[in-house]
């Protein structure tokens, strides 16, 4: 079973790798969502003791996820990255 401290972990090692990937900030994280700075850097950290799910959701919505990519578990440092639909293809195309 997992525990909440892992979840945290994970999601910060998660969002961490995100931002890396996108060349982003702590700082740029805090504009998108309007949350503090300092909170930011403890939820990235796994430091935080209450992350809510309004916390994970507004994090996963300004980097274009979902929280479920975030938490699911699997290999942290592969990055997951939201694929666009460039082109919806109809019967019979190939």
């Amino acid at each position: 079973m997992t525990t909440s401290v892992e979840l945290r972990s994970r999601f910060g090692r998660r969002v961490c790798i995100i931002l890396e990937h996108a060349n982003l900030k702590s700082t740029d994280l805090a504009a998108r969502t309007g949350m503090p700075v300092a909170r930011i850097e403890r939820i990235l950290s796994g430091r935080l003791a209450r992350l809510t799910l309004r916390d994970m959701t507004l994090i996963a919505a300004s980097l274009g996820m979902t929280t479920d990519l975030l938490l699911a578990p699997g290999d942290p440092t592969i990055p997951v990255v939201p694929l666009e639909i460039i082109e919806e293809s109809g019967p019979g195309d190939a």
